[in-house]
């Protein structure tokens, strides 16, 4: 259980949320029980003005790449089954 004063340290935002809002969410309830983000990997630190800046445009990015997965999963979807057959037969 985390403390008042407390600081929490984080892994990849993307393990944290799906989407910046949930990211946003996360850390701002972190901040009504006074609690510090930090994730060591990114430089981000929740206590600055230049750690919440940073911290959005890293979580942003996160949701982006989640987003662009999601893409290429659906257009790999609607490939014809033969296609797909042709690219795992010759691999180059």
């Amino acid at each position: 259980m985390l403390r008042e004063g407390d600081t929490l340290a984080g892994g990849k935002l993307d393990r944290r949320g799906r989407n910046v809002k949930q990211l946003v969410d996360l850390v701002g309830e972190l901040h009504k029980q006074c609690v510090q983000f930090k994730n060591p990997t990114d430089a981000i630190d929740s206590g600055t003005p230049s750690g919440w800046f940073f911290f959005y445009v890293m979580a942003s990015l996160a949701e982006m790449a989640r987003e662009l997965i999601v893409e290429r999963i659906r257009l790999g979807w609607k490939l014809p089954n033969k296609s797909v057959a042709k690219v795992a037969a010759n691999p180059k």
